[in-house]
């Protein structure tokens, strides 16, 4: 069975301490990818003739212990900070001063990565990333955003410091 149709049957592999692994690159990408297919194909619509629960839905039993979780995100601190954001009306501010769509994005994300879960920048990009739902709740794929977009984004922010903090 081919790597990606067992990433997407959830099948582990057969060898693990024999076979020589994939880079590290490689690796996460092919979980990227896992990934949206795997949303892709959970997102098509329910066949018009299911039949057999209230309102038409077709009702099936989960065993709760197969269950496993594909890439987690967490989105608690990221809707409060967005809304937090929002209030203070800091994405009109930085539209206002001249930043483009992604360049307001990475400094949405900037902001709240800080917030929660303070490091470095790099720090910031891995958790955003990685771990953060952010991206979802701004429709943005942080994954597929480059660091130096993040060190440049906060450049800008840098440099306009004295406009936004007043």
């Amino acid at each position: 069975m081919r790597a990606s149709s067992k990433r997407l049957s959830g099948q582990a592999a057969l060898f693990d301490d024999g076979e020589k692994g994939l880079p590290l690159a490689v690796e996460r990408q092919a979980e990227r990818i896992a990934a949206r297919l795997l949303a892709e194909q959970g997102a098509a619509p329910a066949p018009p003739d299911s039949v057999g629960a209230p309102g038409g839905g077709d009702v099936q039993s989960v065993d709760v212990d197969s269950l496993s979780l594909v890439r987690p995100r967490s989105v608690g601190v990221e809707q409060v900070g967005l809304w937090a954001l929002r209030q203070a009306g800091l994405e009109e501010r930085l539209q206002a001063l001249g930043l483009t769509g992604p360049q307001r994005a990475a400094a949405v994300g900037l902001i709240i990565g800080r917030m929660a879960a303070p490091g470095s920048e790099r720090a910031t990009h891995q958790w955003l990333a990685r771990r953060s739902g952010l991206g979802k709740l701004l429709e943005v794929d942080f994954e597929a955003m480059s660091p130096m977009q993040l060190y440049r984004t906060s450049d800008v922010l840098l440099r306009h410091r004295a406009a936004l903090e007043g």
